[in-house]
Order: structure tokens, then C-alpha cells, then sequence
């Protein structure tokens, strides 16, 4: 049986007047060099993916991953304690945010999908912020308890509103197993600049989700999705790939034959850039394109898994499930398919569908 819980929210003088910690800590084993922690790049992936799933909903920039907070949370999740740090010790600059999360079990859960779970656990809090008449952080009259649903304001969904603190622009996470309990996993994430700040809220009041009609099209060929501007150094690594006719959100200015950055569910980690290769202005399918799956239950890829078999199964879709289009779609061959019913909301199938 498998047990988890998210980091309790810490807090001390200078988080009182500043900032509340909100953070995802690390794992054991060789270390990836290409995340600045023992994580690995499909954890950092799925972590980034949530946490932009969820500023996307609230109308916030999406977070990018930075190395550097990603080694100072490896570096306290390697200590083992369970506890947040302390920034007014020097444990953790002023400027970084922190959540935690533990998993533990007989036998130890797998790895998998630890990272993951952490993100969703936080993400999970966001219902209680919805129905929190008080929106803004209230360490004066917050209420911390050994049973969570004793708990008021910022203990009770802190971890969520960190995730979508509107000046929150970077993470970097750190997971190790085996501490604080010898048959579990601990993950820290930081964030940077801290979010939770005593008498805000996490976005203003109303906001809005971004501009309609601030989207991309991927056209004429594939295009590699680099994890920051591969020029003029050479210093961007390949993160994925975006296939002809995906959308994105594009992310501040953007020209043609230019880097771009871009987000959305589309992309590899929910952020990243690429070189060209887009048609600007493409507005989302409309609305009413529909299928429904009919026959038999289809297998769901993250790309189209022909000619080259590169595709790979991430979900399966049942018989009456309806998907929303993007982009042509004919019978019988490889449509992408969208919306809750899809697994990770976006993905490719063959066939099956009642238009």
C-alpha cells in the first residue's frame, strides 16, 4: 500500500512579510546533468506540464525550468529530513519558494510516476482555494493542523497557489528515495521568486485567461522543440518535437524564421522554443468538432506512430468517449484528438471515430 502527503507549509519571520515555501524535492542516482538535478527529463517534463496546465487556466505566463533552482533543491532533498528549509538560516535564499512531497510504502512505491503524483497532489488543492472566500494569503489568521481538513488559507492550498503565483517565472525540483522514511521518496521543488506573499493573492482578481488568437500552427515540416535559444552559443538541447498541424500559445514576440518561445499542451514540458516553421494568427478548431469513439476501444499515441513506428501508447480510448478534432481529420486514418477523455488531453488514433 502506498501512502503520500504533500510538504507542510513553511513559514517563518521573513516568510510572514514576504514569502510562503513551495517546493518538489529529489531522487537518488546518477546525476542528470540536463535537468541540474537527480531528476530525470521526463519527470522535469510532467512536472512542467502540470504546473503550466494550471497557470494556463488562471491566465499566468508559463514557468521554465532553471538548473540552478533545480540543484538547490537536490542539494536539501539529499539532506533527507523531511522539513522545509530555512531561509532566514541561509538554508534557502529569500527568493526561492518551496514545496515538498513524500510517498512512502510496503514495498517502496516505484519511481515512475512519483514527480508526477507530487504535481498532481499540489494541483489537487485547488479546490479548496475555489471555495476559500478569503483569496489572500492570511498568516494571521491561518489555522495549521495534524488533519488536514482542520486546516485554513495557505495550509490548506498553498502548494496550488504557489504553483500559479502570477511573479512565479522559474522551477527547478530535486527528488531522493529513502528519506525522510526509509521506504518512500522525497521531492522538493523551487521556485523562483517565491510566491504565497502575505496579503496577495496569487493572480489579480478577474484575470483573464491570455488573448484569444495568440496562437501558432506547426506547417510545412516538424520542428524541434529546444529547451532555450539554440543560438548564438549552441546551448539549447532538444526537448521534443511539435508535428505538423499542432497548435501552440505563442509566448511574448514572435516573428517568422525567428526563435519563438511557446506553451501549451502540446509541448514538451509546457514550454519551450523553436525556429520558424509556424503560421501565426491559426484560431483553435471550432467548436462542435466532435467524434465519437465507435467499434471497439483505440489506442491513443503521442504521435502519429507511422511510417517510421515512432509512436508510442500513452492511453486507451473507450467505445462512446468523445474527443474533440484538431486539425483535418478522415476516416480511416490518423486523426489528433483532444479534450478530458484523452489521455494527457492531446494525442493520435487510428481510425474509430464517428464524425
Amino acid at each position: 500500500m502506498t501512502k503520500s502527503r504533500p510538504g507542510r507549509i513553511a513559514r517563518g519571520a521573513a516568510i510572514l512579510s514576504a514569502a510562503l515555501i513551495s517546493g518538489l524535492l529529489g531522487l537518488t542516482g546518477p546525476s542528470q546533468a540536463q535537468t541540474g538535478s537527480q531528476v530525470t527529463d521526463a519527470e522535469r517534463n510532467a512536472v512542467l506540464a502540470q504546473h503550466n496546465q494550471e497557470r494556463q487556466a488562471v491566465g499566468v505566463p508559463p514557468l521554465v525550468w532553471n538548473n540552478q533552482l533545480a540543484a538547490d533543491a537536490q542539494a536539501w532533498a539529499a539532506l533527507g529530513t523531511g522539513k522545509h528549509s530555512d531561509p532566514n538560516t541561509g538554508q534557502r535564499p529569500a527568493d526561492q519558494g518551496e514545496s515538498l512531497y513524500e510517498a512512502w510504502g510496503t514495498p517502496t512505491p516505484a519511481r515512475d510516476s512519483i514527480a508526477r503524483d507530487a504535481a498532481a497532489w499540489w494541483a489537487s488543492e485547488k479546490q479548496y482555494y475555489n471555495a476559500d472566500p478569503n483569496k489572500k494569503i492570511d498568516p494571521a489568521h491561518a489555522v495549521n493542523d495534524l488533519d488536514p481538513a482542520k486546516r485554513t488559507n495557505f495550509y490548506r492550498w498553498g502548494h496550488y497557489t504557489q504553483m500559479v503565483w502570477s511573479s512565479t517565472r522559474e522551477i527547478g525540483c530535486g527528488i531522493k528515495q529513502g528519506a525522510p522514511k526509509p521506504n518512500g521518496w522525497f521531492v522538493v521543488c523551487r521556485y523562483r521568486s517565491a510566491g504565497n506573499i502575505a496579503g496577495q493573492t496569487p493572480y489579480p482578481p478577474g484575470q483573464a485567461p491570455p488573448p484569444a488568437g495568440r496562437m501558432a500552427t506547426v506547417a510545412g515540416e516538424d520542428v524541434d522543440v529546444y529547451n532555450v535559444k539554440n543560438e548564438p552559443d549552441g546551448a539549447g538541447r532538444v526537448i521534443g518535437i511539435l508535428r505538423v498541424g499542432q497548435q501552440v500559445e505563442l509566448v511574448g514576440s514572435c516573428e517568422r524564421e525567428s526563435w519563438c518561445q511557446v506553451a501549451g499542451r502540446n509541448v514538451p514540458g509546457g514550454n519551450g522554443w523553436v525556429w520558424g516553421h509556424l503560421q501565426f494568427g491559426q484560431a483553435p478548431p471550432p467548436a462542435g468538432r466532435m467524434a465519437t469513439v465507435a467499434g471497439e476501444d483505440v489506442d491513443v499515441y503521442n504521435v502519429k506512430n507511422e511510417p517510421d513506428g515512432a509512436g508510442r501508447v500513452i492511453g486507451i480510448l473507450r467505445v462512446g468517449q468523445q474527443v474533440e478534432l484538431v486539425g483535418s481529420c478522415e476516416r480511416e486514418s490518423w486523426c489528433q484528438v483532444a479534450g478530458r477523455n484523452v489521455p494527457g488531453g492531446n494525442g493520435w488514433v487510428w481510425g474509430h471515430l464517428q464524425f
